[in-house]
């Protein structure tokens, strides 16, 4: 009887050949044989499963980084050929590894380790990405009481928290708080933020809400360095997009010099 001849080709493609109906027990004489044979297809599997985990986490943290917050239509970006069960398989299978975490709805990050184990993500992070800036791309910011108090203009420390950002979707928006914060509200700008108009934006949003004369010497000072960032043109150019009453402070209000008139 003429002998048949052993399978060529990868490895992959002998052990598939090996385990297939027919050659698994063609080959296979005894039953110590099958066990060897499939034990070996089992974990030449899970090492190609392991190199492809690895490959999609890693190909995550070199994108983005430990501790930093992406979403999903950004691992997307990463996967263009990648059909969306799939896409969603991969992050499953991550998420189930542990190398990466998912924050939120549609929100993930690769988590940094210390010796107390995973670090959390801190939720501002989040906030600043989807609604601040992102790389050097600048669309937001803190505005109403969060921008008072952070501009050490009152002490009061809000338990709320106001953005003002091109990403919101209505004048006014409230969210689903999280973070500890009780409220979180978005607002449309008077006019595009960018990176260049946002230091004269936040100016003049203080201007515009905080009665200047009610203000102390220490918080005319914190308002005036940071009025001292501020490019004069681009902060009167801004000013046209704002009520009357802020051009009036502006002019009214000289112990506190507004603006530079160095362009950036």
């Amino acid at each position: 009887m003429k002998s048949r001849e052993a399978p060529t080709g990868s490895l992959y493609d002998i052990l598939r050949h090996f385990c297939s109906s027919t050659a698994y027990v063609e080959y296979s004489t005894t039953v110590e044989t099958q066990k060897l044979i499939f034990i070996i297809f089992v974990n030449f599997c899970t090492v190609r499963y392991t190199v492809f985990m690895e490959s999609f986490s890693d190909i995550l943290r070199g994108r983005f980084g430990e501790d930093e917050p992406f979403f999903l239509f950004e691992i997307a970006a990463e996967f263009p050929n990648t059909p969306r069960i799939s896409l969603f398989n991969k992050i499953n299978s991550a998420l189930s590894e542990g190398s990466i975490d998912r924050f939120g709805r549609g929100v993930y990050y690769i988590p940094r380790n210390s010796i107390l184990g995973k670090v959390p993500l801190l939720p501002f992070k989040v906030i600043k990405k989807k609604y601040l800036s992102s790389q050097d791309e600048v669309f937001g910011y803190v505005s109403g009481l969060n921008l008072v108090n952070e501009a050490g203009v009152s002490p009061q420390v809000p338990a709320t928290l106001e953005i003002t950002t091109n990403n919101a979707s209505k004048r006014i928006r409230q969210i689903e708080p999280f973070g500890g914060w009780r409220k979180i509200t978005l607002r449309t700008p008077r006019t595009k933020v960018t990176k260049e108009n946002v230091d004269a934006l936040r100016l003049l949003d203080l201007i515009t809400y905080v009665p200047l004369e009610a203000l102390s010497d220490l918080e005319l000072e914190n308002l005036s360095r940071l009025s001292s960032s501020v490019d004069k043109q681009i902060l009167m150019k801004c000013a046209r997009y704002y009520p009357a009453k802020t051009s009036k402070q502006l002019l009214s209000h000289g112990e506190v010099r507004f603006g530079n008139n160095q362009s950036r």
